[in-house]
C-alpha cells in the first residue's frame, strides 16, 4: 500500500502552521517547520512500523568456510538492502526454516557454543551496522523481508529516502499514509519547545497517542521477535 495522499513537503508545512495557530503556538519559518518534520519522521521510525515501507530482497547466500554464520553486506542483496530497519521474515524460496532474529552478540555467543547461549535455534540473523549475520549452513538464495528505515519520498524520482528536504519548499513526500501522524508528532516537537503551552502540549500529546494507537490496531507491526538471552542459573 502506498500514500494516495502523497501530499508535498510545502504543503504539509502550511497544515501544520494552520494548526499551529489554533493551538496559539509561536510561527517559525518554513525551513524549521521542515526540521521538525524530520525530527518527527525519525521518532515515528522508532515508534511504529509501517506497512507501506515493507520490501523485499533476495541474496545468494554462501556458508562460510570455518563458522556457523557468514557475514553478508547489505549492499549484496538484490536492489540493495541498506535501508533495512527491522526485519520481517527471512527464509529460502520454500519457507523450509525457522529463522529467529538476534543482537549480533547473542548470534556470536550462538556461533561458539557458550553454556549461557540459546537452545533448540538452528536458524538465526543479526543486523550488524552494514552488515546481515546470517546463521546458516546451506547454499541458496534467500529472501529478506523487512520494513525500511527510508520514510520520505524524492520529489524528483520517487526514490525514497530518511529525511525531507530542509529548504522546505521542495515536493518531498511522506511515504506511510497516516500524514495525521507525523502531523500530530511534528506539532508535539513543536509545543514541546515551547515551556509556556504545557497544556498545549499535554492536549497534543493525547491526540497523538490516540491516533498513533489506532495506526497499530489498524496495521500492527509484522516484525521478527528478537529471542531473549537465556542465561545459566544453578550450582
Amino acid at each position: 500500500m502506498s500514500n494516495l495522499l502523497a501530499s508535498p513537503l510545502a504543503t504539509l508545512i502550511n497544515f501544520i502552521d494552520f494548526r499551529a495557530q489554533e493551538w496559539g503556538l509561536a510561527t517559525r519559518t518554513d525551513a524549521e517547520t521542515a526540521g521538525h518534520l524530520n525530527s518527527a519522521v525519525l521518532e515515528l521510525r522508532r515508534l511504529h512500523d509501517f506497512e507501506e515501507v515493507a520490501v523485499s530482497a533476495t541474496v545468494a547466500f554462501t556458508a562460510h568456510a570455518t563458522l556457523p554464520y557468514n557475514t553478508i553486506a547489505l549492499s549484496t542483496f538484490s536492489a540493495s538492502a541498506v535501508d533495512l530497519w527491522m526485519p520481517q521474515d527471512f527464509n529460502n524460496a520454500n519457507n523450509d526454516y525457522k529463522f529467529w532474529r538476534m543482537t549480533p552478540k547473542a548470534l556470536r555467543d550462538l556461533a561458539r557454543g557458550d553454556f549461557d547461549t540459546y537452545e533448540d535455534i538452528d536458524h538465526a540473523i543479526a543486523h550488524e551496522g552494514t552488515n546481515l549475520l546470517i546463521y546458516h549452513n546451506t547454499v541458496e538464495t534467500m529472501t529478506l523481508r523487512y520494513y525500511s528505515k527510508y520514510l520520505v519520498a524524492t520529489v524528483t524520482t520517487g526514490a525514497a529516502k530518511e529525511q525531507f528536504n530542509t529548504n522546505g519548499t521542495t515536493a518531498d513526500w511522506f511515504l506511510p499514509e497516516n500524514e495525521e501522524l507525523l502531523i500530530l508528532k511534528t506539532l508535539q516537537i513543536i509545543a514541546q519547545k515551547e515551556p509556556q503551552t504545557n497544556d498545549v502540549y499535554d492536549r497534543i500529546t493525547i491526540q497523538f497517542e490516540k491516533a498513533l494507537a489506532q495506526e497499530k490496531l489498524n496495521h500492527p507491526s509484522q516484525k521478527m521477535d528478537e529471542v531473549e538471552a537465556m542465561s545459566f542459573i544453578g550450582g
